[in-house]
């Protein structure tokens, strides 16, 4: 019994699950508001180890960014339709015209799945738990249920869950078959407080709010190195002045006065022994934290907790690593009890600052005091964040390599 109950972990299919009662409409009118899209889902999952995931459900899969669409309003409306529709033949094209459609979705999931990272000896006892499950289901006897009560307690021991999911997507225009928007996305997160169905429906939610992220991208919005790409063969426009600068151009052609005029105006100036002051002229530079990519996010302020440091938490922090100089921000979105979430987000890094900004929601773990911490731990690093006074101090922590410190600023 336990042995057929395996197998068909394996083989059934899996709907993304994830709410979203968090996902945020567009701030600013989206650029595809005027499409109306369908949503297909293709390929088959690979089947994964039986505590990660089987094949998934490509109409559920569909169904659930469909409704996500709908909620963030990058669509005018979007609907999931079958896989069958992704091949995009003449018959399916009339069809969906037919049915009041311009574009449609196609998405590929690569992968989508959630595993908990067992201990040692839990490992040992769930491995040992399906050898036996499976001799006992093909012999008969209790051998099944004694395999079942090993794989239970072993999964049931505490260890982080970490759920990752990718795709590659492409939106093509149903009239002419030109190609909308393509590219690849990805998600992962890493906590404790879940399971690993949430862990692998938060990290495809991720995935998804990464593509709606970078599909109404503007000019404005991307990374320098993109933007000076785009100015390139383009001819420069003086831009308009500023500061000391504009004044001067409204007075140029204004009342000028003679020669005559400004020996008069100098003599009548009273003489002094003091020399002129100079002035800085200041130009606008924009900030480092412009490259920062963050996702949409919500800051529940409410915390249970008569303390005023905790209660100061939640926000949005941001500073530069000062070994690094990588721009960084830390956005407390929301405690409770000792339970933290968090989006860490970061600039251009590398040796030369050539890999791109990127973001990623975690969970930590508070520990009250008159300087509350936090800390948690991502891809192998230990980072600790430290309330003093009114600054954010953090610090990066990694074998055989130097710690990196941070003073974040409160800005949000």
């Amino acid at each position: 019994m336990i042995g057929v109950w395996l197998l068909a972990i394996t083989a059934c299919g899996h709907t993304p699950k994830y709410k979203l009662d968090t996902v945020q409409a567009m701030t600013t009118p989206s650029q595809y508001g005027y499409l109306r899209v369908a949503v297909a889902f293709t390929g088959k999952k690979n089947a994964a180890t039986w505590w990660g995931i089987g094949k998934i459900n490509n109409l559920g899969a569909a169904k659930m960014v469909a409704e996500h669409f709908k909620k963030t309003k990058i669509f005018r409306d979007a609907e999931a339709v079958d896989e069958k529709y992704a091949d995009l033949s003449v018959a399916h094209q009339a069809e969906l015209k037919a049915r009041g459609f311009d574009a449609i979705f196609i998405g590929e999931i690569k992968q989508y799945e959630g595993r908990k990272e067992l201990k040692p000896g839990a490992k040992v006892l769930a491995g040992a738990g399906i050898v036996i499950g499976y001799i006992g289901a093909i012999a008969g006897g209790v051998g099944a249920l004694i395999g079942y009560v090993m794989i239970v307690v072993a999964i049931s021991t505490k260890g982080d869950i970490t759920g990752n999911a990718a795709m590659e997507v492409e939106i093509k225009n149903i009239e002419d078959y030109s190609v909308i928007w393509q590219g690849q996305s990805s998600g992962i997160i890493n906590q404790k407080a879940v399971t690993t169905t949430e862990a692998r429906g938060e990290a495809f939610k991720e995935a998804v709010n990464n593509i709606i992220e970078r599909m109404n991208e503007r000019p404005s919005d991307k990374p320098p190195a993109e933007a000076e790409k785009e100015k390139e063969g383009v001819e420069a426009v003086e831009p308009e002045p500023l500061g000391f600068a504009a004044i001067e151009k409204e007075t140029k052609d204004v009342d000028q006065p003679t020669p005559e005029k400004k020996e008069e105006k100098v003599a009548s100036l009273p003489k002094t022994d003091k020399p002129a002051k100079s002035v800085e002229r200041k130009e606008p530079v924009s900030s480092i934290f412009d490259e920062l990519r963050l996702p949409a996010y919500n800051i529940n302020r409410r915390v249970a907790s008569s303390s005023p440091q905790i209660m100061a938490l939640p926000g949005r922090w941001q500073g530069v690593w000062d070994r690094s100089g990588v721009a960084v921000a830390f956005i407390i979105q929301k405690i409770e009890g000792k339970k933290v979430d968090i989006i860490h987000a970061w600039g251009f890094w590398g040796s030369r600052k050539e890999k791109p900004p990127g973001h990623r929601r975690i969970s930590g773990e508070l520990i009250s005091g008159p300087e509350p911490v936090i800390k948690f731990e991502q891809s192998g690093v230990q980072y600790t964040l430290t309330l003093a006074g009114e600054k954010l101090i953090g610090s990066r922590e990694q074998k055989n390599t130097a710690t990196n410190r941070i003073e974040m600023k409160k800005v949000e």
